[in-house]
């Protein structure tokens, strides 16, 4: 509805307004989809724009999960690959893993620049 000020969106949705200001500004642990639906109800939002605002409020789960995961389980290369990165000497390897990421490199590999452009 165009022109409802906070307190009166939270007094519509049944929230206090500190609480609906925290709902805005992304300050609140979880939100419950009974609020969800009563701040949608109170806003008169489609299905479509009551799920997308479900989607902006709540970080994905599964994606802060996956996250997670891969960063606690990082890929260390097994002995036979450091010793074949070992032996490349100054030439430039990269050992990628499954999620493409960065588990050993060549002792003398450099960063590549774009050609005309000197090494640092």
């Amino acid at each position: 509805m165009p022109g409802l000020r906070r307190e009166e969106v939270a007094l519509l949705a049944g929230v206090s307004p500190d609480y609906y200001q925290r709902l805005e500004q992304g300050r609140t642990a979880q939100v419950s989809d009974q609020v969800f639906d009563a701040v949608a109800q109170a806003l008169s939002l489609s299905d479509v724009e009551t799920e997308h605002l479900r989607n902006l409020a709540r970080p994905r789960r599964a994606d802060a999960e996956a996250r997670t995961a891969r960063r606690a389980s990082r890929v260390v290369p097994d002995e036979p690959l450091v010793r074949l990165l070992q032996a490349m000497g100054d030439a430039p390897a990269l050992l990628l893993g499954a999620r493409l990421d960065n588990t050993g490199e060549a002792a003398g590999r450099r960063p590549y620049r774009a050609p005309g452009r000197r090494h640092a």
